[in-house]
């Protein structure tokens, strides 16, 4: 959250994964809602990602986690986790959004494989 508050893109390319192989475990894909929209195809582009966070930071793009949960590892080096964050933006007032994602775990140290961010549904 720091990194991305700050639009410190160094730190943020750090942080995700690379693309690997089809044998090792890598970046997946970063999607959100709007504002910033990024689905489909364009959400698997690691290639992307950091100008579209220079982007996103460009339109004021903050970022408040809220609460993070911990989720079941598996066999291919993924671990699930579930988060709350508040976004805000030009033209988007604080709001709460909810999402998933996994981390590649290793004795490099953790990176993003899988971030995806929809706004949370009121319970």
């Amino acid at each position: 959250m720091r990194a991305f508050n700050a639009g410190d893109i160094r730190a943020l390319d750090s942080l995700f994964a690379r693309k690997n192989g089809r044998d090792r475990p890598g970046f997946q894909w970063y999607s959100t809602g709007a504002p910033g929209a990024r689905f489909g195809k364009t959400a698997t582009n690691r290639s992307t990602l950091m100008p579209y966070f220079a982007s996103r930071h460009r339109a004021h793009e903050r970022l408040e986690l809220l609460q993070l949960q911990g989720g079941n590892a598996d066999d291919d080096a993924y671990a699930d986790f579930a988060f709350h964050i508040l976004r805000q933006a030009r033209g988007l007032r604080p709001t709460a959004f909810e999402g998933k994602g996994a981390s590649i775990c290793s004795r490099y140290g953790a990176r993003i494989a899988v971030w995806s961010v929809g706004p949370s549904i009121p319970r």
